[in-house]
């Protein structure tokens, strides 16, 4: 089976590249099948390699992070490509080298300047987002913020994910009143939460334009791996932006 994978649709320089992997292309089997590229989540470790191999056949080199739901910045470069740092968010101005974060429910959000000269990418989640994941990449990007442009990977929509007053406490407690405006809702005696306005609203403070296009709901589209739906045993996807040689 051939690998898929989505495109963005963003308004970018045509050096930058980008695409997310489904769930299709892969040779895992069971609960991670077919292309889980994530090698923490109790798969077999060759099928995984075999998985990213295939990955990069339709990309470039991959540079991946030890994802901790924090706010931590890198550089990626390619000679650091066989490392694994701990980290959130990761950005280059490297040719062919493809900067990824792995998600099944936690949305990506992509980077690229206008001039296609340096690209990032950073895993959020609500922990992210709540540290300040997303203006950290922003400082750390050697580009003016006027420049970047944004575009949102797939993840949980607000329709599936219900929160907790822990959850809701810390977000108060992380996020100011405006980033929090629209993202809380209550249906049915249960609150939910709504990520993808989360980003926006950051986006918006930092003065990033993002494209309008929705992202799929890794919990109600079976193409995508959901940690909430499926449970611990299930894999991980790709979210990859580079900069084409």
């Amino acid at each position: 089976m051939l690998l898929e994978y989505l495109c963005p649709c963003w308004d970018v320089h045509p050096r930058v590249r980008a695409l997310v992997t489904t769930r299709l292309g892969g040779v895992s089997r069971g609960a991670y099948a077919d292309l889980n590229v994530g090698l923490h989540v109790g798969d077999d470790a060759a099928a995984v390699r075999e998985n990213r191999a295939r990955l990069e056949r339709a990309s470039a080199p991959c540079f991946f992070i030890d994802q901790v739901h924090g706010a931590t910045v890198v550089e990626a470069r390619g000679k650091c490509r066989g490392t694994v740092p701990v980290a959130d968010a990761l950005w280059t101005c490297e040719p062919n080298l493809a900067i990824s974060v792995l998600t099944a429910d936690c949305f990506s959000v992509m980077l690229a300047d206008t001039s296609g000269t340096s690209v990032g990418i950073a895993h959020c989640g609500w922990r992210p987002l709540a540290a300040g994941v997303l203006p950290n990449l922003v400082s750390a990007m050697p580009a003016a913020v006027s420049d970047l442009r944004a575009w949102i990977g797939p993840g949980i929509s607000v329709r599936h994910y219900e929160v907790g007053e822990v959850l809701l406490e810390t977000m108060r407690a992380s996020c100011s009143v405006s980033l929090l405006d629209g993202v809380i809702c209550t249906r049915k005696q249960c609150t939910y939460a709504d990520l993808e306005r989360l980003i926006r609203n950051h986006l918006a403070q930092l003065g990033i334009a993002c494209s309008p296009e929705l992202p799929p709901c890794t919990f109600s589209d079976q193409r995508f791996f959901s940690h909430r739906r499926d449970g611990p045993m299930t894999g991980r996807f790709a979210s990859l932006v580079w900069i084409a040689a």
